[in-house]
């Protein structure tokens, strides 16, 4: 894997990877993490930076369309893969409303990334 490719990757993988072990906690609650019926709008913050990454080591394929499809099904896959980790965790279930926000979050975040202004190149000539 080339240099350029491998440093776009590292960011959405650690960020996946801190998610897993967020998730691995058996009752965030008890820490106070999280105030009561919060628990949707935490996975939809921590998808959508999840989104938000993939989106941007994905933006440089060729099909924009595609980058963008498949930066929300990585989402959603981590997502279902995430959340049928937790039904392995002592404290923790798996709820398909907890899905369906961590989807959402990685759509939200893919489609600022997408929809960010670009940078202005400055002329060289």
């Amino acid at each position: 894997m080339p240099n350029a490719t491998r440093s776009r990757w590292t960011p959405p993988t650690i960020w996946a990877v801190f998610i897993g072990v967020l998730t691995s906690w058996p009752n965030p609650r008890a820490l106070g993490a999280l105030p009561a019926d919060s628990d949707k709008l935490g996975h939809l913050a921590m998808y959508a930076v999840l989104g938000y990454l993939v989106f941007r080591a994905l933006e440089h394929s060729p099909s924009r369309l595609a980058a963008f499809a498949g930066a929300v099904a990585l989402c959603a896959g981590w997502g279902a893969l995430d959340e049928w980790h937790q039904v392995l965790v002592p404290g923790r279930a798996a709820e398909f409303a907890d899905w369906l926000a961590d989807a959402a979050g990685g759509a939200v975040g893919v489609a600022v990334r997408a929809i960010r202004p670009k940078p202005m190149v400055p002329d060289t000539a």
